[in-house]
């Protein structure tokens, strides 16, 4: 259905029409993107309407396909940043910078019972001194030599 008004081009004379080069009108011809009359001429009012709606669609999928590489790009930066702090940690784990947590809370427990239990003893081991002495400042002077000795003793298990 050619419009008798409607002048019927050749190709190369539509690429110049439309602006672009033969070689897009012969694809967008041999992939059925824009169709040619019986005569091998092209109705160019038909075309511009076919090249102007397969061109929107083409459009939306490149614009949906770099959304999605985009996304992929994301994903890949947040894959590649976990791999590097990964690496770090086991290089830092290897040169003894790192420790497992476990055994810092297993540590951290015992000392810290060895430290209850250091103290609550500090009165089994001076009762019957400080019960003897008379004196209050020297009551202070051997619970506080007790209790210094006690801590000490605890800071030196620790290093």
């Amino acid at each position: 259905m050619v419009s008798g008004l409607t002048k019927l081009m050749g190709q190369r004379e539509y690429a110049r029409h439309r602006n672009v080069r033969l070689s897009a009108v012969q694809r967008a011809v041999a992939s059925g993107r824009i169709t040619i009359e019986k005569n091998g001429k092209i109705d160019p009012i038909k075309a511009d309407e076919q090249w102007k709606a397969l061109t929107i669609a083409t459009k939306a999928r490149t614009k949906t396909a770099v959304a999605g590489a985009s996304e992929f790009m994301k994903a890949r930066t947040r894959r590649e940043i976990a791999a590097a702090d990964a690496q770090e940690m086991e290089t830092r784990r290897r040169k003894g910078e790192l420790v497992d947590a476990e055994t810092v809370r297993k540590d951290a427990f015992e000392m810290a019972r060895a430290t209850r239990n250091s103290i609550l003893g500090t009165a089994d081991r001076i009762a019957a001194l400080v019960a003897a002495e008379q004196n209050p400042a020297r009551c202070h002077e051997i619970i506080t030599a007790e209790l210094k000795n006690a801590l000490d003793a605890l800071a030196s298990a620790t290093t």
